[in-house]
């Protein structure tokens, strides 16, 4: 998946369901800042972070993420948020 293909992804996915990426690309530098991971996604970018404002649809969501080609990693215990980036 490429850049476009992914940012298009996440757009389609914030729209239907109302999401707001709180990250996305990131230098390495802020990525260690934020205590990403080392070969994060996010400094490729091809990571977001997405908050929702409710998460009763989170299965149709993950449906949706997953035609679109995205993997989730849900974060919302530990830092508040879904982590997506292409399969």
């Amino acid at each position: 998946m490429n850049h476009g293909d992914f940012w298009t992804a996440i757009t389609i996915l914030c729209l239907a369901y109302k999401g707001r990426v709180t990250s996305g690309a990131r230098a390495p530098e802020r990525n260690a800042e934020v205590a990403g991971e080392q070969n994060s996604y996010h400094v490729l970018g091809l990571g977001a972070d997405i908050v929702l404002p409710n998460y009763e649809n989170l299965d149709i969501f993950r449906t949706h993420a997953d035609r679109l080609g995205l993997r989730i990693f849900d974060e919302r215990n530990k830092k508040g948020h879904l982590h997506l980036q292409p399969k």
